[in-house]
């Protein structure tokens, strides 16, 4: 998984990301008020970091965030255990430290190991991939409870990403989103790799309220922004739409 600060990035942006933030008016990146709303001021390079922050936010399908702050709707309390990929921790913490401003008397145990297993034995609420659950992996879990896990695309996987949809101008082609999931392919046409955060939800069944409130929070602008944080990019809006629906959540 890249960082969008790492030395490999300094120097300068990509000339196409650079024409795409002119174009959207988001080159001038001097003022305080933009490293606020971004957050970008423990960066090292805090002006790339907006950049990337604004740049990601503005694309189409995007936009849809800037009017989805995230409210207080009910009070919960409780533990979240989340066991996955040891790459995912700085993003699980991000998450779990904002979520906890909010709810003091929530707290969270974050492991790395093996998101799978971990939901298989009851060890995990929340299992984080930088990758789709395999078929092995997927009948595991249908074996132990009678039904695939719940799997939702958090963040996609690049510090500046062009979601593959036919609705950006910029790729323009449907995602790859079959029923039977398999690992996304590291190929030069690849399509979108997204983060996947797996969760045990019971067909028929309501998630219990603090789970369902973290995943809420999750999709809302700070949790978006957060992602961008750990040096990854947002998700589109129907991107979020869909998860939320699979986890019973209106967007």
């Amino acid at each position: 998984m890249l960082h969008p600060l790492t030395s490999r990035f300094e120097p300068m942006l990509p000339s196409r990301l650079r024409t795409l933030a002119a174009a959207i008016g988001v080159l001038s990146l001097a003022g305080a008020a933009s490293a606020q709303e971004c957050d970008c001021s423990h960066y090292p390079w805090p002006d790339k970091c907006n950049l990337v922050c604004h740049t990601s936010l503005s694309l189409p399908g995007f936009e849809a965030f800037a009017d989805r702050p995230y409210k207080i709707e009910s009070k919960v309390s409780g533990t979240l255990q989340m066991v996955g990929e040891s790459d995912l921790e700085e993003l699980m913490q991000l998450w779990a430290n904002r979520f906890s401003e909010s709810y003091p008397r929530v707290e969270f145990e974050i492991k790395a190991g093996s998101a799978a297993a971990a939901l298989v034995t009851g060890a995990a609420d929340f299992g984080p991939m930088s990758r789709q659950m395999t078929r092995e992996e997927l009948g595991s879990f249908r074996q132990a409870f009678g039904y695939h896990p719940t799997g939702l695309k958090v963040a996609v996987d690049a510090p500046f990403a062009a979601y593959t949809d036919k609705s950006n101008p910029i790729t323009g082609g449907p995602p790859d989103d079959g029923p039977e999931p398999e690992p996304d392919r590291d190929t030069a046409e690849a399509p979108t790799r997204f983060v996947w955060l797996y969760v045990d939800k019971t067909p028929g069944k309501d998630l219990d309220s603090l789970t369902r409130e973290f995943v809420r929070f999750i999709f809302s602008r700070e949790g978006q922004r957060l992602v961008i944080r750990a040096g990854l990019s947002p998700v589109p809006s129907e991107i979020a739409r869909q998860s939320l629906a699979e986890a019973g959540i209106d967007f």
